[in-house]
């Protein structure tokens, strides 16, 4: 008895000191919501399944007119890491705005809420920043089609760790070819090297390569991985509103 109560007591002590970081979050999860009900079961289950397990899922709903926002409050019930904010629609950058004051820890990662993560998605990309030291890790990622077999692997001919000075007189180049420098989600950064910028809500088309450009500004060196654990989904060939590159 006596021995389970001196545990209790340095627990409490820890926690008073604030020296319990250990157990804390390290990354940030921003997941705008909007109208996903179809899909973003599929998304929290994926990133709960991580086996990296120290995040929180910030769930960002936009003003969802479908059952998206109860999913959210369900699973939030369900698991202390995920935080849910209901907002009046305000477009995807200004949820991602939201989210990002919201974030704790010391890593930041968006994802999409229509895709889904392997499980070890968050492990790799955390090993990659710590280890490598980067400023920002850029992952690659499949193109899935749920209505069919097919996969698309896309990922840059370039891997490891890279400076910006370096990159630089082949950005435009990079950008044009595979688009990987704009995609907001595969890749992961630290909260303190983004404080102060923000998505322009007044954007309206890769509003996400804008906050990029601006992130690039402070980034010194950058990591590129080849893993390709980020499942970006794609609607029916023979849909209307596909995704579009």
């Amino acid at each position: 008895m006596f021995q389970y109560f001196h545990r209790y007591i340095e627990k409490l002590n820890l926690l008073v000191n604030g020296e319990d970081k250990m157990n804390e979050p390290i990354i940030s999860i921003i997941v705008p919501v909007y109208n996903v009900e179809s899909k973003l079961k599929k998304c929290i289950k994926s990133i709960l399944r991580q086996s990296y397990d120290k995040f929180y899922l910030i769930l960002v709903d936009d003003g969802s007119t479908d059952k998206s926002g109860i999913i959210s409050d369900v699973y939030a019930r369900k698991d202390e890491r995920i935080r849910v904010i209901h907002i009046p629609n305000g477009g995807v950058s200004n949820a991602r705005n939201i989210g990002l004051d919201m974030a704790e820890g010391e890593y930041i990662t968006f994802i999409d809420a229509d895709d889904r993560v392997t499980e070890g998605y968050l492990e790799n990309l955390y090993d990659c920043i710590t280890n490598s030291k980067a400023d920002m890790v850029i992952s690659g990622y499949k193109k899935v089609w749920e209505d069919s077999d097919k996969v698309e692997i896309s990922s840059m001919n370039i891997l490891g760790l890279v400076e910006m000075d370096d990159i630089l007189p082949y950005f435009a180049k990079w950008q044009k070819e595979t688009g990987i420098f704009g995609y907001c989600w595969g890749k992961v950064f630290s909260r303190e090297l983004c404080q102060g910028i923000y998505f322009d809500t007044s954007i309206r088309l890769a509003e996400d390569f804008d906050f990029y450009l601006k992130l690039y500004r402070r980034v010194k060196t950058i990591y590129f991985d080849n893993k390709h654990n980020y499942l970006y989904l794609q609607e029916a060939q023979n849909s209307s509103v596909a995704k579009s590159d």
